[in-house]
């Protein structure tokens, strides 16, 4: 006689990115069978992007950590909570007392920050320990965009996104929403909005050293080497101020030094950084 399966299916939203893509996840006899998008999410209307899909194998991935790990010269070991916690503790009092407190940092891993315990815990954690430096995800993939919010509207959070609906150009760097969903987008089915710029007659380039998926729908893509963002985008603010192409229109009033720019990026045509970006 076959034994009784138990099947249950959960609604969930996803933690990884601002997406918050909406899931179904369908779990038999305890162990995640598969996830789907969620059609009726008023969020994320059915679309999911590929890390959403493969949440179960990592979750049930047999190299998985599933419990404190105390390393004994080469080999690593499991232990009990109190043991991990009592090895912290001595490992962490020999480095202040040699080097200070100033010689620690705290690093927050994703998806932390769309946790709502974490996000608040880990800050007062943190901030309690009196730890000077922090590092996350977002300081390789993020803190730059939160750093020019900051110096041109005044917000670290104050994010421009281009409303997709209404682009008719749309230039992507250091992005891949055909992986991410558009992230900080936090749009439903971006690779449908950028195949829709095109339906109605726009362009979409894509700048990246890799032939990502999102190029399949572009119109260009531009394989620039790796770190040479930066001296793409000031020969491009060259050639706006050479050819007179700045026009500011309804917002003139509000933005202050715009010729600096322009004499920053003076040195940098497009024929100067060509062999840098390739």
């Amino acid at each position: 006689m076959s034994q009784a399966t138990s099947e249950e299916l959960y609604i969930k939203t996803c933690p990884l990115c601002e997406a918050m893509c909406g899931l179904e996840v369908q779990v038999v006899d305890g162990a995640v069978r598969r996830i789907r998008p969620n059609r009726d999410d008023v969020w994320s209307k059915g679309y999911i992007c590929p890390k959403g899909t493969a949440l179960g194998h990592m979750h049930h991935d047999p190299d998985r950590l599933r419990g404190p790990m105390i390393r004994t010269g080469d080999t690593w070991r499991e232990a009990s909570w109190p043991e991990a916690f009592a090895e912290c503790e001595r490992l962490i009092t020999q480095v202040v007392d040699t080097h200070g407190k100033e010689a620690f940092a705290a690093y927050i891993g994703n998806p932390t920050v769309h946790n709502y315990s974490l996000g608040r815990y880990v800050g007062a954690f943190t901030s309690m320990a009196g730890l000077g430096h922090t590092y996350s995800p977002g300081t390789v993939d993020q803190w730059p965009k939160n750093v020019s919010n900051v110096l041109l509207y005044g917000d670290t959070w104050r994010f421009c996104v281009p409303d997709l609906e209404r682009t008719d150009h749309l230039l992507v760097l250091g992005a891949n929403p055909q992986a991410s969903q558009g992230s900080l987008m936090a749009v439903a089915d971006a690779l449908g909005h950028f195949d829709a710029i095109r339906e109605r007659g726009g362009k979409v380039v894509v700048v990246d050293p890799r032939r990502t998926g999102t190029c399949d729908h572009a119109d260009q893509w531009v394989p620039i080497k790796p770190g040479t963002d930066a001296a793409l985008l000031l020969a491009m603010v060259n050639v706006l101020f050479e050819h007179g192409l700045v026009d500011l229109g309804s917002v003139t009033d509000l933005v202050d030094n715009v010729e600096r720019v322009g004499e920053l990026a003076v040195d940098f045509t497009p024929e100067a950084v060509a062999d840098t970006c390739g």
